[in-house]
């Protein structure tokens, strides 16, 4: 696991002290730290020292940027935090439950004291009392209501933009597309007339070249047959 990582998941097993702080000082050497908060986790109570320093001879290797832990270890080390957040859990339990009984008697205590006062005061104090609160709950009501249907309002424009969007970028891709291939195709017609009328210049030359290699050839051969037809002339006369 990277050093970051590793610190990160198992600080809060650790011991306090004035190096093992949470988050890591700016700047801070993660691998020194790593190494400092593996020391700290052997030392607890948790690991026998023979067996602490057995894990940690066998089955920590440290890298240049992770820390490489044995199975044995890290399920170790994964059962501690494991505890340690259960730990925690009971603790933050019990810290809602103390905080809510001492809540639930403020606010009984007050709901006495209030009904104490309310006993003694004038019934038009009391209408007046109520009337107010009953003003203030709509107030509260009403600008929850505001608050809530501008968000929703938000919501629907930032899904109908984000909807735009989309169908703008696809209709830009699309154009873009239909450009390149409109040019690919031109590209490709060009290249193709180019190659035919290539073709069809070497066929040209091909046919020039043949009927010069004709004309040459009869000429030849004709005055071939006149000098035979001449030598067999002066044979016969």
């Amino acid at each position: 696991a990277p050093y970051a990582e590793f610190y990160d998941r198992f600080i809060i097993v650790a011991r306090q002290s004035a190096s093992l702080v949470y988050p890591p000082p700016p700047g801070a050497d993660m691998a020194a730290l790593c190494r400092e908060l593996l020391a700290s986790l052997a030392s607890s109570v948790a690991f026998e020292p023979r067996a602490a320093k057995a894990l940690l001879a066998d089955g920590v290797r440290y890298g240049r940027t992770k820390l490489f832990l044995r199975r044995p270890l890290i399920s170790a080390l994964d059962a501690l935090r494991d505890v340690r957040l259960k730990a925690m859990d009971r603790m933050a339990v019990k810290c809602q439950a103390l905080f809510r009984g001492y809540a639930l008697r403020k606010e009984m205590r007050e709901m006495w004291e209030g009904f104490l006062r309310l006993q003694a005061a004038w019934r038009a104090v009391l209408y007046r009392q109520a009337w107010l609160r009953r003003a203030r709950a709509v107030r509260v009501i009403q600008r929850h209501a505001k608050a809530w249907l501008t968000w929703r309002w938000y919501q629907a424009v930032k899904d109908a933009t984000v909807v735009v969007q989309r169908w703008f970028h696809k209709q830009a891709a699309r154009l873009r597309w239909t450009h390149q291939r409109r040019g690919l195709r031109l590209f490709h017609s060009l290249a193709r007339g180019w190659v035919v009328r290539r073709h069809v210049l070497l066929m040209l030359r091909a046919v020039v070249t043949l009927q010069r290699s004709a004309r040459d050839f009869l000429v030849r051969n004709r005055a071939y047959w006149d000098q035979v037809r001449a030598v067999d002339r002066k044979s016969v006369v």
